[in-house]
């Protein structure tokens, strides 16, 4: 039941986060911290690799500290995303760099 589940939220995650943008962050992060095939399948999800790679992911996220979501991507083996992120202002400053 729970990979009939996993298996349905992929198709909708993606357009979730596309339309909903910034309300969809701590839901997608939630997601992220379960781990195991859950974050597997958010991740394969090209509308939420597309939302996080936007930055609005993060910069919804700043108030938690940059490296908590940064730690969920790295345990969920998404940091490449970092890659194509299109805004940087959720680093507030050089103490947000070094975290």
């Amino acid at each position: 039941r729970e990979l009939e589940l996993v298996g349905s939220l992929r198709p909708l995650i993606g357009p979730w986060c596309l339309a909903r943008g910034t309300a969809m962050a701590r839901p997608v992060w939630f997601l992220l911290e379960a781990g195991g095939n859950l974050a597997n399948s958010v991740l394969s999800s090209g509308g939420v690799s597309a939302f996080i790679a936007s930055g609005q992911f993060l910069a919804e996220l700043a108030d938690t500290g940059v490296s908590k979501p940064l730690l969920v991507l790295a345990e969920a083996g998404a940091l490449e995303l970092l890659k194509r992120c299109q805004r940087w202002d959720w680093l507030r400053g050089p103490e947000d760099a070094q975290e």
